[in-house]
Formats: C-alpha cells, structure tokens, sequence
C-alpha cells in the first residue's frame, strides 16, 4: 500500500495533464474485454481509500483523485454496474504517471531542411516550418491507467491506459477529465441484467 502511495504521489505531473484545458484529443488503449465480460460482474467497489481532502494544498494528485472517482463511478453507473461496501464482485484501482511522447514532423512540412544552409523560397511556407518546429518536440503526457480487478481471485480482469498532452498545468478541467474517463470505458460491457 505504501509503495502504491509513493508511486502515486510521485506521479503527480502526470496527473496534471488529465486536468489541463488543451486543444489535443486524449489517446485510449483498452484492453479486451472478453476475461471482464466473462466474469459476470454486476458489483463494485473501489480497491484502495480516497485521498483525504485536508491538507492536500495544491497537489494535483489530490485535485484527480475526487474528480476521477466520481467520473468512473458515473461511468460505470451508466453501464448497470452498482457500487456496494461488502462483498464486490470486482475492485477499481487507478494508477497515474508522467510520460512524454517523441516529436513528429508534420507531413506537410517533410521538405523543411533544419540545416543553416536552407535555401529560402523552395515551396515552404511559413506555417509548414513553424508546425514543424512546434510537433517535433519531445511533449509530456499526463496518463492514468484504471484496473479492474476480480474480488474474489486478485486477478487484473480489465485495465484501459487513457494519455492526454500537458499544455496548461495552472488549470483544474474537471469536465476533460469526465469525457477522458468516460472514453476510456467505453468499450467496457455493460452489466448483465
């Protein structure tokens, strides 16, 4: 438990990037769900305690844990799924770390030379040469892995990895954070009935 704290903790950039405002898409990668589906969950609860609120300050790791609760248990409200004290048919857990993906040059700027001995004038324009500076940097990514666990085995049953790019760290979007959670399981099944 310790060790999962300290890794949370030191993760805290990472959780900023879910909840800065940015013009970037978020990035899902789900796993199947096919060990999850045969499982015939109905019921949840959540494998660690919530973060306490007091003394948190401004620590983003303690703004994502409330926000990101609450976007997964309206998600999986939404799909039948209910949340109970004893006895879960399965357990959520999250992880959140920093990561940074590599630069790309932008295709329509592919004839852009980085040399000093660029010839001016040969079919690039200005806006080619200035995305290509902005996309071929290395950029951070905020990530949050949520896990699902079967109760009674400890078994990882389920885990989708959601990215998004840092661009504003000052600003708590709890809405960004809601509509990445919800695409993020979106490819869970619903409960059966």
């Amino acid at each position: 438990m310790r060790a999962l704290m300290t890794l949370l903790l030191s993760a805290l950039p990472l959780t900023a990037l879910l909840l800065a405002g940015c013009s970037a898409g978020v990035q899902t990668e789900p796993a199947d769900t096919e060990r999850f589906a045969a499982g015939g969950y109905q019921t949840y609860a959540w494998r660690r305690p919530a973060l306490p609120v007091e003394g948190s300050g401004a620590d983003s790791i303690y703004q994502l844990d409330p926000v990101l609760r609450a976007a997964v248990e309206e998600t999986l409200a939404g799909k039948g799924y209910r949340r109970v004290e004893d006895n879960p048919d399965f357990l959520v857990d999250y992880v959140a770390a920093t990561g940074f993906l590599d630069g790309a040059v932008s295709r329509s700027a592919d004839n852009v030379n980085y040399r000093a001995a660029a010839v001016p004038n040969r079919n690039v324009d200005q806006a080619s040469i200035d995305n290509a500076y902005a996309l071929g940097t290395v950029r951070e990514t905020a990530n949050i892995a949520v896990i699902l666990f079967d109760a009674a085995k400890g078994d990882a049953v389920w885990n989708v990895r959601i990215s998004k790019i840092i661009e504003d760290r000052n600003r708590v979007n709890t809405e960004l954070a809601r509509r990445a959670i919800r695409q993020g399981l979106r490819t869970l099944p619903d409960a059966p009935r």
